[in-house]
């Protein structure tokens, strides 16, 4: 595929960085020179400093011959502009990021008026992960496949009386015919597990299964689980995360309260939330923080826009003896020092955002983006035909790329949990699981010969 990318900050960065472990041309358009300079140094692309608004500039750079424009500048009204000129001047397919609260309610009507094929929020998408966390995470399905015949849970080590030190070889002695396909640790770093993958205090374990087997598995579970944990939230940081997550909460039934140190920005969440507790201050004051009875929180999420003021608030929450934490954090640096810390969960909203692009570029008929878990790794359907490399063989023949779990497979009326000794045939729809990072290298894997 040809695919420009207007806008080369966090996301479009990373964008790049996902796109390149493919088989794809790129452009890399923006103003500011430096910057076009410095990824000219670092990647293989097309370069082009120019304003992206500019009709001239988008028929110099041949845009009719593109099949995606994604645009992710700083600007709402910008990306949605580009898009459509870029429609207009003959490119296949655009995406835009759109991130004010304002347009939520008109999405449809803006993407039908600027004929803007596909547009993402990583602010509420973000909001929306937190949302499944908190007020969702004693429920039994995660997702579902195959028509419903086929489930995803979490589930945790605690509830499913699974010991630490258990190998991942030995869990379905334990559970049955399912298969684990991904673990959250402690921290909220989630890894891809292999056959000796040792399972510890803590972890939440994702397993995919025939539907019927996950419920008998969660309804044992259930009975083990206090569904009312979740009363009292406090938000750090009354950014648009903090807006869609504080709405959402609200509808759920949960007690929100909110601090920020600007004052605009807390008279607009006080007229638009009206339930919520909104506190103008500085949530890095512990006296502050202590007077509004954080200890006495069931959770708290730390989303200012800062990672390290988050990574802090957090480890201060966690001091405080709340039970869940969770902290939005941008850097991938910051991955290894996260895990280190009594974190209960971590997201980061540009992979979320690179994860859903991602998953409109990639959803052809034969390779289906799904859904994530917890915003750092992917669920993909795959259709196999005749055509792909890996049809007729054996999964224990075949060189499955690395941190890849195959999950099931639907074969006509029969579901397959499958084994190194299942083969892939043609008409097989196949649930794998990857890393974000991977899924260029899964969509490369099973392109065909």
């Amino acid at each position: 595929m040809k695919i420009a990318i207007v806008g080369a900050g966090k996301l479009g960065t990373k964008l790049i960085q996902t796109i390149l472990s493919g088989e794809h041309s790129i452009t890399i358009i923006d103003k500011k020179e430096d910057v076009i300079n410095n990824l000219s140094n670092h990647y293989d692309v097309m370069t082009m400093c120019a304003n992206a608004k500019s009709k001239t500039s988008l028929e110099e750079c041949d845009i009719k011959s593109y099949d995606y424009l994604v645009a992710v500048t700083g600007s709402d009204e910008s990306n949605l502009l580009i898009s459509k000129m870029a429609k207009k001047l003959g490119c296949k397919r655009t995406i835009a990021r759109v991130r004010n609260p304002e347009h939520i309610d008109q999405l449809p009507f803006l993407r039908e008026l600027m004929e803007v094929d596909y547009i993402v929020n990583p602010d509420l998408t973000t909001a929306m992960q937190i949302y499944k966390y908190l007020a969702k995470k004693y429920t039994a399905t995660t997702a579902v496949f195959f028509a419903g015949r086929v489930s995803m849970c979490s589930i945790s080590t605690a509830n499913a009386k699974i010991e630490s030190g258990t190998p991942v070889s030995n869990i379905k002695d334990i559970l049955g015919n399912i298969i684990l396909v991904a673990i959250s640790k402690k921290g909220g770093k989630v890894i891809i597990p292999k056959s000796d993958t040792i399972i510890s205090e803590g972890d939440e374990l994702f397993i995919v299964g025939e539907t019927e087997q996950i419920q008998t598995i969660t309804a044992k579970l259930d009975k083990q689980v206090n569904k009312g944990n979740i009363n009292n939230v406090m938000l750090l940081g009354g950014g648009k995360t903090a807006f869609f997550l504080g709405k959402m909460l609200l509808d759920f039934g949960i007690n929100v309260k909110i601090v920020d140190s600007n004052r605009e920005r807390c008279q607009y969440l006080s007229s638009h939330l009206d339930d919520a507790m909104v506190l103008l201050g500085d949530a890095t004051d512990l006296t502050l923080l202590a007077e509004e009875n954080i200890s006495n929180m069931d959770a708290v999420v730390t989303c200012t826009g800062f990672d390290e003021e988050n990574l802090l608030l957090a480890l201060t929450a966690k001091n405080y003896g709340v039970s869940d934490v969770i902290a939005k954090i941008s850097r991938e640096s910051y991955a290894e020092l996260i895990g280190l810390m009594d974190i209960d969960m971590t997201i980061n909203p540009v992979s979320i955002c690179m994860t859903n692009i991602m998953r409109y570029l990639h959803g052809s008929a034969d390779f289906i983006a799904s859904q994530l878990i917890q915003g750092q790794a992917q669920i993909l359907e795959v259709l196999i035909n005749e055509k792909m490399r890996i049809c007729g063989n054996k999964i224990k023949n075949v060189e499955l790329p690395k941190g890849t779990i195959i999950g099931a497979i639907n074969r006509g009326a029969e579901i397959l949990i499958p084994d190194g000794n299942t083969s892939f045939k043609k008409g097989d729809r196949v649930i794998i699981v990857s890393m974000l990072d991977d899924v260029p290298e899964i969509e490369r894997f099973f392109s065909k010969k």
